[in-house]
């Protein structure tokens, strides 16, 4: 599988080996030539891996494009299965959509609140 689309993880196409050289981290798998696998379009990448970069559930100081759409995600779920997910975060709202209410993990709504707040008002 080409992880440019499966697994992506958002690194550096090259890094210094032990003898200074670049070293291609990421090759097509057909061609082999060296691929920038962060040029590839958000939408088409099928899954993602979180390594080298903190979670979501970090609610880290660098949240990006990729975050944003995890957290969309979350929120499509939930209100799928009409549970009621949390909107009083106030940490980078724009990206987390009320998930966060401050920096580091221990600012997240587990999904598992969201459930069982849901289902304590019903």
């Amino acid at each position: 599988l080409d992880m440019c689309y499966y697994n992506h993880v958002n690194v550096a196409m090259t890094k210094k080996g032990h003898d200074k050289d670049e070293i291609c981290l990421f090759r097509h798998p057909q061609t082999s030539e060296c691929r920038n696998c962060r040029a590839v379009d958000l939408s088409e990448i099928q899954s993602y891996h979180f390594v080298g970069q903190g979670k979501p559930w970090g609610c880290g100081r660098k949240m990006s494009e990729i975050y944003q759409t995890w957290f969309r995600l979350r929120k499509q779920l939930e209100e799928s299965r009409g549970w009621i997910a949390p909107t009083e975060g106030e940490y980078l709202p724009n990206i987390t959509f009320g998930y966060c209410n401050q920096s580091r993990s221990k600012g997240y709504h587990p999904m598992l609140e969201t459930i069982i707040r849901s289902s304590s008002i019903k």
